[in-house]
């Protein structure tokens, strides 16, 4: 409800030129500095809903003093239960950090500088195990948005024989990663038993793609370097120092529960996936 009266107040406010002229007079009156206005959102987009709470929370005084002074806002805040209070601000500022995870994730997977394919499976899952850690959480209203948001992640993410292997093969030679990893991760996702049989099918599904790749290709003298020569990889250019980090997450967890021992093998591929994996940064 509190998302919902927030909503309103932004929408009264961007509807016409007088009444955000009304809304200024507010802000100068209140003596709050921002250089961002509100806006508005799409309902069905939580990363719009993230950035129209994040400024609004910054002007609740001056809607405060907007909602005291004109009467068709105080009629408006009537058709969703009344004038926001205090303890409804203080909902949104604990759904604030929630929302960022997923205005986080929409701008790691929009972005076009940098390959985004290796960070979708990371992306994905990572937000699965956020929602799975706020369905727990303290507040109610956030325990009813993980809720929510949950059975529109299982719509898309919950049933495995509507998953991408291929997306799985790029966080694989992601050498942060590889097959431990994934295995650790398709289990914690959907348990032992199914996520066991995915994790089998990733590895074959792996095997046959490189196994094809690498007979596409000329054997040369220098094609037969070892596999065990590791690269250095540096942090991205352009990750944001506050930016929810995926990765972290997930990868503390499985470092945590399944340390990282590997078994010696032979081919190339196998040798690829027992070197130890590069640090995330």
């Amino acid at each position: 409800m509190a998302i919902v009266k927030v909503r309103t107040l932004c929408k009264y406010v961007r509807a016409s030129p007088a009444r955000m002229e009304k809304f200024k007079a507010c802000i100068l009156q209140e003596k709050l500095e921002s250089k961002k206005l509100v806006c508005l959102d799409v309902e069905t987009r939580w990363n719009s809903t993230y950035l129209m709470l994040e400024i609004a929370v910054n002007f609740k005084k001056a809607f405060g003093c907007l909602i005291v002074n004109d009467s068709n806002l105080q009629k408006e805040m009537k058709k969703v239960g009344g004038n926001i209070t205090s303890e409804e601000w203080k909902q949104v500022s604990h759904i604030l950090p929630f929302l960022k995870i997923f205005y986080d994730a929409t701008l790691k997977m929009s972005a076009s500088l940098y390959v985004t394919s290796n960070s979708y499976v990371e992306v994905i899952f990572g937000v699965g195990e956020v929602l799975s850690q706020h369905l727990l959480h303290q507040d109610a209203g956030v325990r009813k948005m993980a809720a929510q948001m949950k059975v529109k992640y299982d719509k898309y993410w919950g049933k495995i024989e509507n998953l991408n292997l291929l997306l799985f093969v790029s966080l694989i030679l992601d050498p942060r990663w590889k097959m431990s990893c994934v295995e650790w991760m398709v289990k914690k996702a959907f348990g032992n038993e199914k996520g066991g049989l995915l994790a089998l099918n990733i590895k074959y599904f792996f095997q046959t793609f490189f196994e094809f790749y690498a007979s596409s290709i000329p054997q040369t003298s220098s094609s037969a370097c070892s596999s065990s020569t590791t690269t250095h990889i540096s942090p991205q250019a352009n990750k944001e120092d506050d930016m929810f980090n995926f990765g972290a997450l997930l990868g503390d967890n499985f470092e945590l529960e399944m340390g990282d021992g590997e078994k010696e093998v032979k081919k190339e591929w196998e040798k690829y996936l027992a070197d130890d994996r590069e640090i995330r940064f």
